[in-house]
C-alpha cells in the first residue's frame, strides 16, 4: 500500500512516545517522501491515555512524530517487531481506557527484548475499522519481510551494520566534536608556548610533548575515519564529500608526524584545519555550511544581473552628461 494522508492538526501535549527533554530523540528528520510507504496520524498511547502522533512507514521501520513537525520522536525497526491485535491480560497497559474502546481499532506492536526498543509495547489506534485491519495485514507483512532480509545478511554485513549505528550515534559524533575542539585550543596553546620560551631545552622538551600529544591525537583521528569506512563501505563512504575531507586531514596529519623537512608553519596550518571537521560533527554547523554553500549560485546569479544592468546603462548614457560615471568606479570599492 502507498498512500500519504493529510495530517491533522494536533490536538494533545507535546510530549512524544519518549519525554522531551532527552533531546537526542529530537535530532534527525523523517525519511524523504520517496521514502515512505505510510504517512498517516494515528492514536499513540502514553501516560494512560491516546495522543495524536504521526506515523510513518518504510521498508525498514516505523517511525514517529508530533503531526505537523519533521522532527524524529522515536522509531521501531521492522525487522525486530510483532505486528498483532491486543491480548487482554490482567496487567493490561490499556486498563485506564474506557472500556468499550480499549481495544476497537487497535494494533499492538511488541518490540524484540534485545532489540534497539529492548521489549517495550507499543499501542496504535486507527479511525476506523478497515484502517486498523489494513494497517496491521501490510505492518506485518512488511515486518516479515525485513526479518527475511535481515536474516539473509551476512556476517560482514551484520558487523558493518552495528558499527555504523555506533558511528552515526549521538554520543560517537559529539565525543569526536569534542577531541577536535580540545586539538584545536591544543594547537593554540602549542604554539603560544613553544613561542615563548627562550631556553633551548626548555623549548625541546615542550615540542616534545607537544608532539606526543599529537601522534595520540592522529592515531584517534585514524581509528575513527577506520570504524567510519568500516561501517560505510564501500559507496556510501566515498559518495560522501565529508569522507573525503577526514582522509584529506587524516592524511596529511600523519605526514605532518612523518616527514621531518616540512616547514613548521605548515605543520601547524595542517593541524589547524582540523577543525573544519567539526562541521560534519554538529547538525547545526552543517546546517549553516550547508546554507552558505546553496547560496553561492544565487548571489552569482544576482551579481550577473547587476553587471548586466550597469552595462546597459553605461552603454545607453550621454557621454557629455554631468553624472557620467567611468564603468570600472561602478565595482570599485577603494577610496582615494
Amino acid at each position: 500500500f502507498r498512500s500519504t494522508r493529510s495530517i491533522r492538526s494536533f490536538r494533545g501535549d507535546r510530549r512524544g512516545p519518549h519525554d522531551p527533554d532527552d533531546a537526542g530523540f529530537y535530532n534527525r528528520k523523517i525519511p524523504p517522501e520517496a521514502n515512505r510507504i505510510e504517512d498517516l496520524v494515528l492514536g499513540f498511547f502514553f501516560s494512560g491515555q491516546f495522543h495524536s502522533r504521526r506515523v510513518i512507514v518504510t521498508a525498514e521501520s516505523i517511525i514517529f512524530a508530533m503531526p505537523n513537525d519533521n522532527e524524529l520522536v522515536d522509531e521501531i525497526p521492522l525487522a525486530e517487531c510483532q505486528v498483532k491485535a491486543p491480548e487482554f491480560k490482567q496487567d493490561d497497559p490499556l486498563g485506564g481506557i474506557d472500556e468499550k474502546e480499549q481495544y476497537s481499532n487497535c494494533i499492538q506492536i511488541r518490540t524484540d527484548v534485545n532489540g534497539h526498543n529492548a521489549g517495550r509495547s507499543y499501542f496504535l489506534k486507527a479511525d476506523n475499522e478497515d484502517v486498523c485491519s489494513r494497517l496491521m495485514r501490510d505492518l506485518a507483512k512488511l515486518a516479515k519481510d525485513a526479518r527475511k532480509r535481515r536474516d539473509a545478511l551476512t556476517r560482514f554485513q551484520r558487523s558493518q551494520a552495528k558499527v555504523r549505528k555506533m558511528y552515526n550515534s549521538e554520543f560517537f559524533q559529539k565525543a569526536s566534536a569534542l577531541i577536535i575542539v580540545a586539538n584545536f585550543a591544543q594547537s593554540i596553546v602549542e604554539a603560544q608556548l613553544i613561542g615563548a620560551r627562550d631556553d633551548d631545552d626548555v623549548r625541546q622538551s615542550t615540542e616534545q610533548l607537544f608532539e606526543g600529544i599529537n601522534l595520540m591525537v592522529a592515531f584517534i583521528f585514524l581509528v575513527e575515519l577506520a570504524i567510519n569506512a568500516y561501517g560505510n563501505w564501500f559507496h556510501q563512504f566515498f559518495n560522501n564529500p565529508w569522507s573525503w575531507l577526514d582522509m584529506f586531514i587524516v592524511v596529511t596529519s600523519l605526514l605532518a608526524l612523518g616527514i621531518q623537512r616540512i616547514p613548521t608553519s605548515v605543520i601547524r596550518f595542517m593541524r589547524a584545519i582540523r577543525i573544519v571537521r567539526l562541521f560534519n560533527r554538529l547538525t547545526e554547523l552543517r546546517k549553516l555550511i550547508t546554507a552558505l554553500t546553496m547560496s553561492i549560485f544565487p548571489m552569482f546569479n544576482a551579481f550577473m544581473i547587476l553587471l548586466l544592468i550597469s552595462s546597459i546603462c553605461e552603454l545607453n548614457q550621454d557621454s557629455n552628461s554631468a553624472f557620467t560615471i567611468n564603468f570600472n568606479e561602478r565595482f570599485s570599492t577603494s577610496e582615494e
